[in-house]
């Protein structure tokens, strides 16, 4: 049996098979890089965001539905052989080098399995051809220690729907009104595709990070700011622009510039009270 269409879309995640069907070129292509683990918790308050740096690693503390506590740790890839042995305690061990997250995670209760997943890749597909078309994953995908994929998936429906209105409903050619479309979706997620790759390889915790963090700790708006990063809202190549980042050092005095370049570490929090606002450990 077979079906005929004007029109074939898929929105069929990273393994596509429209993509691969058709043989959507790749492009912008890079590695995995990293794997994440991550489960729901009861019992872990989380009134508002956490987010901690570590060497090599990134643990995200966020409240969701049910009262539960999502709680995220992303690592290096080359370390998922020997992480996926003792998954839980290697996930546990991450959460002690977060202040006391750890004996927080450890008195509350697992709501589920832990999800691990190695199989992170980031690229972009060539999104459309004569009668396909690609959205949401299986178009653009990327690690998601940004956590963008929802977002991006929304946003590039909309945009897709539009062209298609466009394209089907005689207003402009279907073709020219679907190249468009994957103008304006690389446009507007090549910044956090940039962003993301570089969280995702772990970069040194250098001092001009530490004392960028340490500010953006210390100043509620910055802190909301970058969390609108990580939500989508703030385009995350003005937020870390350079002139944009030395604007944020400049709330830094000099005796918490002092104390922040002995910091190691950072902790910032989405919500109206900062967690030792900022964190520093001289």
């Amino acid at each position: 049996m077979s079906e005929t269409a004007t029109l074939v879309i898929g929105a069929d995640g990273k393994r596509s098979f429209v993509a691969d069907a058709v043989g959507a070129r790749r492009y912008h292509e890079r590695p995995v890089q990293a794997f994440v683990t991550y489960s729901y918790w009861s019992g872990v308050p989380a009134p508002c965001w956490e987010i901690y740096q570590r060497p090599g690693r990134s643990v995200a503390v966020y409240p969701t539905n049910d009262q539960l506590t999502t709680i995220y740790l992303a690592a290096p890839i080359a370390e998922f052989a020997s992480a996926r042995t003792d998954l839980e305690g290697n996930y546990l061990r991450a959460l002690d080098l977060c202040g006391d997250l750890g004996d927080r995670v450890r008195s509350g209760t697992r709501a589920e399995r832990l999800r691990t997943t190695p199989d992170q890749p980031n690229v972009f597909r060539q999104s459309h051809g004569p009668g396909w078309a690609l959205v949401g994953d299986a178009g653009v995908v990327m690690d998601s220690i940004s956590a963008q994929g929802m977002t991006h998936a929304l946003r590039d429906a909309d945009y897709l729907c539009a062209a298609v209105v466009a394209g089907l409903g005689g207003s402009r050619p279907l073709a020219a009104a679907l190249q468009e479309h994957q103008h304006r979706r690389d446009q507007e997620i090549r910044g956090m595709y940039d962003f993301t790759l570089d969280l995702a390889s772990f970069p040194p915790l250098t001092s001009f990070r530490r004392l960028f963090y340490a500010a953006v700790a210390g100043d509620q708006r910055q802190t909301d700011r970058l969390i609108g990063v990580l939500a989508g809202t703030v385009p995350a190549e003005e937020y870390f622009s350079p002139a944009a980042m030395l604007s944020v050092l400049r709330l830094l005095g000099t005796q918490e510039l002092v104390r922040a370049e002995a910091n190691e570490v950072f902790t910032t929090c989405a919500s109206g009270v900062l967690p030792d606002s900022p964190r520093v450990e001289p």
